[in-house]
């Protein structure tokens, strides 16, 4: 193995590198991860016990999820999913892209989950507002969306994360996967950050 490369455990698996995983290696990670065996497990690197030590402080309590969707049964199934099912008690929902836009202007989310088909503002709008007006929130903006059409495909040409709208049990490995990846790319940016002070 190259010394360069750093040996990340994330969950039950390990992961290697010369650098952090991106969080779309880190969404594909947690496909293949049991939910109920990792859902409360920690992230650290093997290198250094560090790592621990900012996962106990960070808490899953600090990472702020915004759910957007103008279905209420959607948007009551994601939060409680993530709070009850993935460990995240600091989920907030928002009806429409406006009502999303105005909360992600007052709070600074690690997560914004965003459905594309809403009345008001839909979220390719939201999207653009918040690169131009809101640019440290587009990079923790995802879409999930039962659309197929090219202003998604537009949305991915930008880096923007979309995942197609899921039933039954795939909902829940959807949203574990996508908020876990994103989740875990925050405590690798602090362990990062704790290195170069």
């Amino acid at each position: 193995m190259n010394n360069d490369n750093k040996m990340y455990q994330v969950g039950d698996s390990i992961m290697t590198g010369t650098k952090k995983p991106s969080v779309k290696d880190l969404i594909d990670h947690y496909t293949k991860v049991d939910i109920e065996s990792t859902a409360n497990s920690e992230c650290k690197h093997k290198d250094d016990e560090d790592l621990h030590k900012i996962e106990t402080a960070l808490c899953r309590s600090d990472f702020k999820i915004l759910v957007i969707d103008d279905v209420k049964a959607v948007r009551s199934t994601y939060k409680s999913l993530l709070k009850k099912q993935c460990g995240f008690v600091n989920v907030d929902i928002a009806a429409n892209g406006l009502e999303g836009y105005k909360m992600i202007r007052n709070k600074d989310y690690d997560l914004i989950l965003c459905d594309y088909d809403m009345p008001i503002m839909n979220g390719f709008e939201l999207y653009e507002r918040i690169k131009f007006d809101i640019p440290r929130s587009k990079s923790n903006f995802v879409i999930i969306s039962g659309c197929s059409d090219t202003i998604l495909e537009c949305l991915k040409a930008d880096n923007v994360l979309t995942f197609p709208k899921t039933q039954g049990s795939e909902i829940l490995e959807l949203l574990y996967k996508v908020s876990m990846g994103y989740y875990t790319n925050k405590l690798l940016k602090k362990y990062e950050d704790s290195q170069n002070e």
